[in-house]
């Protein structure tokens, strides 16, 4: 996988899905497999291919809101693998390349995007000051409530999705997590149900989930009772569930 930022509207970030590839960026030559990420920057000098049979997918990063300079994405570029954020990222660039189609045609893209940013832009300051153990521990706080929240709506579907769990799969503390999310004005409980919700609210006006029943939608949100279900949608909606999806259909 390789990214690459500029200063145009978009630059991209793709995913490397056949062959070997090679790699040049800032007069450091390397090969690359499914599991690296390459990242380049439009105004750095940059060589990037492969001989016989390749394929990758690209993405692209806005550079004025990733708000990174050109000698640091070239630094960071050749030793990304010293960041411990580094297969976090590289997990969520993969999981955004499964369907992207669908997630361009969603409500949340915006955030998603924003979201994706501020990974990459996290995973190439610490690793351009990878030997500064300080500074990647300031990286990993200023980013970590887009991680928490990232996590969170990529587990939306889980039942289990309890603080311990949000808190465990980021290293900290249930404390630190309720901190961190009353300092940004979230209330965990609160949140997870509105996303809910609103996930449910986009399956159901979606034709592809027409053969779904209510219930198994709210399932499928994260909701351990059709009822419950019900009522908090209509609460935070106006209509019950079976009426939005009707009135979508008509």
């Amino acid at each position: 996988m390789y990214v690459i930022t500029g200063a145009t509207p978009w630059s991209p970030c793709p995913l490397q899905t056949e062959g070997t590839h090679r790699a040049e960026v800032g007069g450091l030559r390397r090969l690359l497999g499914p599991d690296d990420i390459c990242v380049f920057h439009e105004l750095s000098s940059r060589v990037y291919g492969w001989s016989g049979d390749g394929a990758s997918q690209a993405m692209m990063l806005d550079a004025n809101r990733l708000g990174v300079p050109p000698d640091v994405v070239v630094k960071a570029s050749s030793r990304l693998r010293a960041s411990p954020m580094y297969d976090l990222v590289l997990n969520h660039l993969r999981g955004v390349w499964r369907d992207p189609g669908r997630l361009e045609a969603d409500p949340g893209a915006p955030a998603l995007a924003a979201a994706t940013t501020e990974l990459v832009r996290a995973l190439l300051l610490s690793a351009a000051h990878a030997e500064d153990a300080p500074d990647v521990r300031s990286v990993m706080d200023e980013t970590l409530l887009t991680r928490v929240k990232t996590y969170v709506r990529r587990h939306l579907g889980d039942r289990e999705l309890t603080p311990e769990r949000i808190a465990a799969a980021h290293a900290i503390s249930v404390r630190r997590l309720y901190l961190l999310l009353s300092e940004a004005g979230i209330s965990l409980e609160q949140w997870l149900i509105t996303e809910r919700l609103a996930k449910a609210r986009q399956m159901l006006a979606a034709a592809r989930y027409d053969r779904l029943t209510v219930a198994a939608v709210a399932t499928r949100c994260g909701f351990s009772s059709p009822s419950h279900f019900s009522r908090r949608f209509r609460a935070e909606y106006g209509l019950a569930p079976s009426e939005w999806r009707r009135a979508r259909q008509e």
